[in-house]
């Protein structure tokens, strides 16, 4: 996976990063996963092809199951 630069920082991030938006509680939309199983094959997955980079924010939802889980 190839690495770019974040910002002016000098953090090296992957050039495809994964948004976690999808990943939490289908109470607050119907087409997030909730599924602690499957949020974790799909964070190993990406994580196994190169992406080390993922988005995190916490503005959509606070519940993300399987994400330390992968380390």
């Amino acid at each position: 996976m190839q690495t770019v630069r974040l910002g002016k920082s000098g953090l090296k991030v992957s050039k495809i990063i994964l948004g976690t938006m999808q990943y939490g509680d289908p109470r607050w939309q119907p087409w997030v996963i909730g599924d602690e199983e499957e949020v974790t094959r799909h964070i190993k997955t990406a994580y196994d092809a190169g992406i080390q980079t993922f988005d995190t924010a916490n503005v959509c939802h606070d519940w993300l199951p399987g994400f330390g889980k992968c380390s």
